[in-house]
Order: C-alpha cells, then structure tokens, then sequence
C-alpha cells in the first residue's frame, strides 16, 4: 500500500488541512508529500502510539479483518481529528519548513 495515498486521503477529507499541511507549491514543504511521518503507523499498526494494550488489540483485530489500506484511512482520520493542532503547529512553522 502507497503511503502517497494517506496525503490524498487527508485533502479528501479536509481541504483547508491539506493545503496548510502539504504545501504542495512550496519547496520546503515538498517532504511532507512523501508521508514517511506515518511509516510507523503502518507498519507497526500503530502498536508505538498506542499505550492501551487492550485498545491495541481491539485495534489490530480490525486491521486484519479490513482491507491492507484501511490502515491508511485510519491514519488519515486520525490526522483529521487532530486538525486543530495540526493548524497551530502549521501556523507556528510558517516562518520555516517543518520538522516532523
């Protein structure tokens, strides 16, 4: 699965975060287009951000019985749902690229 489809997936969901997150016109932006920030996410299942072992296993019970991308929409909802702080870090990196 294309981790490309996780910064289609968020525009899809919400435009105005899209665009202060990825940035497409701006150069010093142009890395959060590969969303190598969310590479552990996928590929560790969230198992690294998640402290709640039960929450955990609830969690990979349904990453195995959904299709291989659903973890990408799980990841970009989680973006979503965190917009408001995603919005002030964007507006606190303004003055440079992000650090991620």
């Amino acid at each position: 699965v294309s981790l490309k489809l996780l910064v289609a997936l968020v525009w899809c969901a919400d435009r105005e975060l899209g665009e202060a997150l990825f940035r497409p016109h701006d150069d010093d932006w142009a890395l959060l287009l590969e969303p190598l920030w969310a590479l552990p996410w996928v590929v560790s299942w969230f198992a690294h951000d998640v402290d709640d072992d039960a929450a955990l296993r609830r969690l990979w019970d349904r990453l195995i019985s959904r299709p291989p991308c659903f973890s990408l929409y799980l990841a970009a909802a989680l973006v979503a749902r965190h917009r408001d702080a995603l919005f002030a870090t964007a507006a606190d990196a303004d003055h440079g690229a992000p650090v991620h």
